[in-house]
């Protein structure tokens, strides 16, 4: 298929994922016990935050998307540093601000290059003129949304970012932010095609090296929700290893997981609100019977961690394999 008809299926898919989670995440905090003030202010944060992602899918100007890119990681800082759960917020916001901010940095440097090359900002000029990008420029933009997946040695900030976060902010943080990454990969594997394959197996092994570390992280920990941020980005590297596999079947296949993903990922932090409201913690051994006074609750969160676990026939199943 054309370049421009696959990009605009994948951006179809982007926007219903972004505004089916929005909608989700509001419904949900509408069931918590919190002020009606501050539901409202939470309400405004979610809504522009949707409305962001949605018009970062949109546009086809890279400057535009630059700002927009940008402009995306404030409301998620705000919603951290206003209800964030503990004092380590502070900490957790640094890092988001830091690792997001100065990586994304490098997509206003490559805008201006392409103009001065192009003398254009439209993404459909980045694609004809590719011949005209040297490959360590190409690295440099890969290495941006490298920060947003995030993949191993740039993910210190989400982990951190998940635990302090509150329900909304984690839910939309990991269905759709982390997307973000995806889609910026996406947009730089059609211009690069051809020129950038013999760089496609270093990214493979990265994704997959990240992926198995991650899990490994898992096992280490204490708090349920800090393991859920890790295997979320485990899952995460996967689709970064799919998409560097230059073919039909791995661009098809990770946009699939990045669509599971986001349901998943959303719903198991959805459970662990739930969990955090009425026991009020996080800890994985004080947790462990509590799901026996949760009959509902407990075939609910196994049919999620099922789908999480890529059990058959679920769609994740289908997109890992």
């Amino acid at each position: 298929q054309p370049i421009g008809k696959i990009f605009d299926h994948i951006r179809k898919i982007l926007i219903l994922l972004t505004l089916f989670l929005g909608i989700l995440t509001i419904i949900v905090l509408k069931t918590y016990r919190i002020n009606y003030n501050q539901y409202l202010k939470i309400i405004k944060v979610i809504a522009n935050v949707v409305v962001i992602l949605t018009l970062t899918f949109i546009v086809d100007n890279i400057i535009i998307f630059y700002f927009l890119f940008e402009l995306s990681v404030i409301p998620i800082y705000l919603n951290l540093m206003t209800w964030g759960t503990t004092k380590e917020r502070q900490s957790a916001g640094l890092y988001l601000f830091f690792y997001t901010f100065s990586s994304s940095m490098l997509i206003l440097i490559a805008a201006i290059y392409l103009f001065q090359v192009s003398n254009s900002f439209h993404f459909c000029v980045l694609w004809r003129s590719e011949n005209k990008l040297n490959n360590l420029l190409r690295i440099i933009i890969v290495m941006v949304f490298m920060v947003k997946l995030p993949v191993i040695f740039v993910h210190l900030w989400l982990p951190r970012a998940h635990v302090e976060s509150p329900l909304g902010g984690s839910m939309i943080l990991a269905g759709v932010i982390l997307k973000l990454g995806g889609y910026g990969v996406v947009l730089l594997l059609m211009s690069i095609y051809w020129r950038f394959v013999s760089f496609g197996l270093f990214f493979v092994v990265l994704g997959l090296l990240g992926s198995v570390m991650a899990a490994l992280f898992c096992l280490n920990q204490v708090d349920l929700k800090r393991t859920v941020a890790f295997a979320s980005v485990s899952h995460i590297r996967m689709i970064f290893s799919g998409l560097f596999t230059f073919s039909n079947l791995g661009l098809w296949t990770s946009v699939a997981m990045i669509l599971v993903h986001g349901v998943c990922s959303s719903g198991i932090f959805y459970g662990l609100g739930v969990l955090y409201y009425r026991i009020h913690s996080r800890r994985i051994l004080i947790l462990n019977r509590t799901g026996y006074s949760l009959s509902f609750f407990r075939m609910w969160w196994f049919f999620i961690c099922v789908m999480n676990i890529a059990f058959p026939p679920t769609l994740r199943f289908v997109s890992e394999l």
